[in-house]
């Protein structure tokens, strides 16, 4: 165990509570985060200091939460990230494997800029609500939240927000130290919670592709759907890799695309394994997140997109065959 899923382990047993590694996926689910990591930015140039590096365009993200990334000079992503704005500071969450990695290069840009990146994985816990009826149980009375909103959790240093990726989940960002309050607010009685594998599930059916070590400054924003998310401005200033998205954008030549795939048998899907075609052994694609709760294997890959309409595989010798299914992106 990590230090966040040994904090995890102390809260759950605080309450009673159990970690099922399966669960109805169309009941209410609870389910704690230990699969990221959490930067903290702060000084009074932090806004000016994010504009200038990220793809989103946070003038438009006051007490709010958006998708952004951070690309390098060729436009490829290096990590992309959840940003919440919160009081005078930016919430970034991002996934675990990247945090070092960013840490050390984001802090190479600060220069003289009133600017401070915070490691803040162990002292701010994630929780992610699925399905429930009522989030606002841990509202203000009489509020309410559309997607991206963010709405402060009274008494309880947290926030929650709706997520801006059309799959109607909730995550609630707080104080290590006041998540058991927050548990408490949420269901007095509840005794079992769902790991993150769940969370990664409903990821991947709404379409949204976390870049890990693995697969950083391989793709460009637009092969990752990260503009249909509103993660990516064609309008602003300047930002890290901006000519060679905005050029690629408007000349309409990206010409890779977020699939979201599943096997039609019981082959287990690969995270980093590529995609073929019947005609050859030439890689038309690759995979980047992978779903493995159920005998299904559900998966997020880039695929080359004049090769959509013919079959394709999920290995060189042809045998298994995969099915695009629909995104919900509207």
């Amino acid at each position: 165990m990590d230090s966040v899923e040994n904090i995890w382990s102390s809260i759950l047993n605080e309450r009673n509570m159990t970690i099922n590694e399966s669960h109805n996926l169309d009941s209410e689910l609870i389910c704690p985060l230990t699969d990221f990591s959490i930067l903290e930015i702060t000084g009074n140039d932090r806004f000016d200091f994010l504009q200038n590096q990220l793809t989103g365009d946070l003038s438009k993200s006051e007490t709010k939460s958006e998708f952004s990334s951070w690309c390098n000079l060729k436009g490829r992503v290096i990590t992309n990230f959840l940003i919440l704005n919160i009081k005078k500071s930016y919430i970034l969450v991002l996934k675990k494997d990247m945090k070092d990695y960013v840490l050390e290069k984001l802090k190479m840009y600060i220069l003289r800029s009133d600017t401070k990146i915070n490691d803040v994985t162990e002292k701010v816990l994630l929780v992610g609500l699925v399905n429930y009826k009522n989030p606002l149980s841990v509202a203000p009375e009489n509020a309410s939240i559309e997607d991206g909103g963010v709405i402060k959790i009274e008494g309880c240093s947290g926030h929650l927000t709706k997520l801006p990726d059309f799959s109607s989940r909730y995550l609630i960002i707080a104080d290590a130290k006041m998540m058991p309050n927050v548990l408490s607010l949420i269901d007095k009685h509840r005794e079992i919670a769902v790991n993150s594998k769940i969370w990664n599930h409903f990821d991947i059916l709404a379409g949204f592709a976390w870049i890990d070590f693995e697969n950083k400054e391989k793709f460009l924003p637009q092969m990752l759907n990260l503009d249909k998310f509103g993660a990516v401005s064609f309008s602003k200033g300047c930002y890290v890799g901006q000519e060679v998205i905005a050029r690629l954008h408007h000349r309409g030549k990206v010409k890779k695309t977020l699939k979201l795939i599943k096997t039609e048998n019981n082959y287990k899907l690969k995270a980093g394994d590529y995609l073929y075609q019947d005609d050859s052994s030439k890689k038309i694609g690759e995979i980047l997140n992978i779903d493995s709760i159920s005998n299904v294997s559900h998966g997020l890959a880039v695929i080359e997109s004049d090769k959509l309409d013919s079959p394709i595989y999920a290995d060189v010798e042809k045998k298994n065959k995969l099915k695009i299914l629909p995104i919900n992106t509207n």
